[in-house]
C-alpha cells in the first residue's frame, strides 16, 4: 500500500497463502484502480526460501512467542543480511537482549511491537535497546511514519506500554469478577464507557494462549498479570486458550474463585453506572501516568 517490497517467509507455501489472501482483500478495499491493485500485488511476495533477506533493509519476524524459536531464526537471519540492515522483533513480552544473546552485532535489533490487527491499529510501539545503533532506529520510525502509523519509543520493559497498561486494566477487570460480576458485565459496561471491544475480548484477540504462557514466567508482577496467576481471571484465559468461549460454562468455572462474602446485587449494580465502569479503568490510567512519568519508559521519536 505504501509502495515498500516486501517478501513473506514461512515454513511452507500453504502458511503464507491466507496472508496473501487478506492483502488482496485489502487492497481491494484501500486501492481504486486494477492496475494500483496489482502493482501492490507484484510487491508483496512469497518468499518461502528467504531469499529476500540477502537484500533486506528491514528484516521483522513475527512468529510465536518462543526464545529459542526467535534466536535461532535471527541467528540464521543475519548471516545473510547486508552491512546496514536493520534486525526487528514483534515480541510483545520477551526481552530483546535475551532474543539478541546470538547476534553477532545485538546492536542491529530492536523491537516494533505491532497491535493486532495490524492493518487496522496504528499504534507501533519500536523498542530500542541501550545499544541500539542510532541509524536502525531512524530506520525502524522512518518506516513506521512510511506506514502511516502512529510511533511511540520505548525500553525495553515487562509489556513495554501498552500491554503494561493493558495488565493493569485487565487486574480491575479480574477484581470485579471475583466481585461476582460476570465476564458479559464486565464487557458490556467497558463497552458502555466508550470501548471499542472489552478487556477479555482485547486478549482473545491478541492470543490467549500465549498469553497464558507469558504467566509462567517470573518477574511480570508490574504488568499486574500476578493477579490472573490465580482466581477467576486464569480460568477465563485457561477456558479461553483450550478454544472455549466466555460463556455459560465459564462463568460455571469463576465461581468458584468469586469472593463468597460479597454481594452480587452491590457489585452488578455499580458496574451499571459510571463510577463502576470508570473504577474498572483506575489501574490503567495510573499504568499510563507511570508509563510517562520521568520519560524512563516512554520517549518521542
Amino acid at each position: 500500500l505504501r509502495g515498500l517490497s516486501v517478501t513473506l517467509q514461512d515454513r511452507e507455501l500453504r502458511l503464507i497463502e491466507p496472508a496473501l489472501t487478506r492483502a488482496r482483500g485489502l487492497f481491494e478495499k484501500r486501492l481504486p484502480t486494477p492496475a494500483e491493485r496489482a502493482a501492490a500485488l507484484q510487491r508483496l511476495q512469497p518468499d518461502v526460501e528467504g531469499a529476500g533477506i540477502d537484500d533486506a533493509d528491514l528484516v521483522i519476524e513475527a512468529i510465536f512467542e518462543d526464545l529459542a524459536a526467535k534466536q535461532a531464526l535471527f541467528g540464521a537471519a543475519e548471516l545473510r543480511l547486508h552491512a546496514g540492515a536493520v534486525l526487528a522483533t514483534n515480541t510483545s513480552s520477551l526481552t530483546l537482549e535475551s532474543i539478541a544473546q546470538p547476534l553477532r552485532e545485538p546492536s542491529r535489533l530492536l523491537g516494533l511491537h505491532f497491535f493486532s490487527p495490524a492493518h487496522v491499529m496504528r499504534l507501533v510501539e519500536v523498542v530500542r535497546t541501550r545499544r541500539l545503533w542510532p541509524e536502525a532506529l531512524a530506520t525502524a520510525l522512518a518506516t513506521v511514519q512510511r506506514l502511516h502509523k502512529q510511533r511511540v519509543v520505548t525500553g525495553v520493559c515487562d509489556g513495554f506500554i501498552g500491554n503494561r497498561i493493558l495488565g493493569k486494566w485487565r487486574a480491575q477487570a479480574e477484581y470485579a469478577l471475583e466481585d461476582t460480576a460476570t465476564p458479559q458485565q464486565v464487557e458490556s459496561a467497558l463497552e458502555a464507557y466508550g470501548m471499542a471491544m472489552g478487556i477479555f475480548a482485547v486478549f482473545d484477540l491478541a492470543g490467549l494462549d500465549a498469553f497464558l504462557e507469558a504467566l509462567q514466567r517470573p518477574g511480570l508482577d508490574g504488568l499486574g498479570v500476578a493477579k490472573a496467576a490465580e482466581g477467576a481471571g486464569r480460568v477465563l484465559l485457561a477456558v479461553g486458550a483450550a478454544g472455549g468461549q466466555l460463556g455459560a460454562a465459564a462463568e460455571a468455572e469463576v465461581v468458584a474463585f468469586r469472593i463468597a462474602d460479597r454481594p452480587a446485587a452491590r457489585v452488578r449494580a455499580q458496574l451499571q453506572d459510571a463510577r463502576g465502569r470508570q473504577q474498572v479503568l483506575l489501574g490503567a490510567l495510573q499504568a499510563g501516568r507511570d508509563v510517562g512519568g520521568g520519560g524512563r519508559l516512554a520517549g518521542r521519536p
